[in-house]
């Protein structure tokens, strides 16, 4: 499961099939926010410390996966690093695409005052955000869960940027109060 949006929509679908049946089966979740999702339909799953890509393919259940059969459950498009890495290690992989993301229209960011903190958990959700706001960048302090994106945001002339190093609540919390922090100190 790669996200909490895809345990949210696929364990569902997987309660009524025979995948439901998890004796012999290794369930893993992107994240914690992710295995806490899990755990609400008595699935215990592995994660990673790192909620992404890079170090879910780090743990030992993945690294080594030749003749493994695996189920991959995400919402439409978004990354293939993970299915493309797997199929390299020898996996037999499918995909199981249980949500579609939606762009969505923000109207009130022209009134939102300077160094108003914005986050966005994934590219797509950038790509949204980003069409939405015009020559208004540099006003506003982004937060995003990852290096990568990261990466992505910079080049698009915010305030600032700064990755919380997870897309959980806690860690996106504790990046915005730091700014709290920091402009009081």
């Amino acid at each position: 499961f790669v996200s909490k949006n895809s345990v949210r929509h696929g364990m569902p679908l997987i309660k009524e099939t025979s995948l439901g049946n998890s004796y012999d089966k290794i369930w893993l979740a992107i994240g914690k926010g992710t295995a806490t999702e899990l755990k609400k339909h008595g699935v215990f799953a592995e994660f990673p410390i790192n909620s992404d890509t890079e170090s879910l393919l780090s743990l030992e259940e993945l690294k080594h996966p030749r003749l493994n059969r695996i189920l991959i459950i995400k919402g439409e498009g978004g990354r293939d690093l993970l299915e493309k890495t797997l199929i390299q290690r020898g996996a037999k992989v499918s995909l199981c695409e249980v949500y579609r993301r939606v762009g969505l229209s923000y109207t009130d960011l022209d009134t939102m005052p300077f160094g108003s903190v914005l986050t966005s958990n994934s590219l797509g959700a950038l790509e949204s955000l980003l069409s939405n706001l015009h020559d208004s960048r540099k006003r506003f302090k982004l937060v995003v869960p990852s290096k990568r994106i990261a990466a992505v945001a910079k080049n698009f002339a915010f305030g600032s940027v700064t990755n919380s190093e997870g897309a959980s609540d806690e860690k996106l919390y504790e990046t915005i109060m730091s700014f709290r922090h920091s402009a009081d100190g």
